[in-house]
């Protein structure tokens, strides 16, 4: 029902804005949002390889939620007309379509498989990718539903981010960035998430 729901809001807004076609998209939009849908199939796909691993609850709660936003990105790709950039590989766990994501999964999979520690902070990186990529691309677009999705997707990840960062610590590890710079990276596990959306959305 929340998918249909999203759809619907998405079609609304997209009616409004009067964008109809995906030629109305640039090809760095296009380029963006098909690299994000298989990005997220990613992060899916590395959490739910580790929850088999080592049945820890925070590797399943958060792929519940990348498997949400793998949907939102669909949508924006059916409403624009694109090419999902995951056809026939959905269902096939750690085989993607673009091959630089490949080269990440396959690193992020090998350090992760060596212990519940090291999985964790897997984790944490790819949340730090993510929210790296998420920038850049919404530096690149005005588009208010790409925006608006990218936002959404942002805040996840920092979600994200904190609870990975919290696990770790809870096992009594340090987390460092490797991505993002420190400063950046205590920003984001210091900042109150809901209060940080609505000081940007007044």
């Amino acid at each position: 029902m929340k998918w249909l729901i999203y759809i619907l809001l998405t079609l609304g807004l997209l009616m409004i804005l009067g964008t109809t076609t995906a030629q109305e998209l640039n090809q760095d939009e296009i380029r963006d949002l098909r690299y994000t849908r298989e990005e997220q199939k990613m992060a899916l796909d590395l959490y739910q390889e580790f929850y088999m691993l080592y049945e820890h609850h925070v590797f399943d709660q958060i792929a519940s939620s990348e498997e949400k936003n793998m949907e939102k990105v669909r949508n924006l790709l059916d409403v624009y007309g694109l090419v999902d950039p995951i056809t026939g590989i959905r269902k096939l766990s750690g085989k993607f379509n673009n091959p630089t994501i490949q080269q990440h999964y396959d690193r992020f999979y090998a350090l992760g498989i060596q212990s519940r520690t090291d999985a964790l902070k897997v984790g944490a990186q790819v949340e730090e990718q993510d929210i790296s990529h998420l920038q850049v691309q919404l530096s690149r677009t005005d588009n208010p539903l790409l925006q608006r999705t990218y936002e959404q997707l942002l805040q996840d990840s920092q979600k994200h981010l904190q609870a990975f960062v919290r696990n770790l610590e809870m096992e009594g590890q340090d987390y460092q960035a490797t991505i993002l710079s420190e400063e950046r990276l205590k920003e984001l596990l210091e900042d109150n998430i809901w209060e940080g959306y609505a000081r940007r959305h007044p």
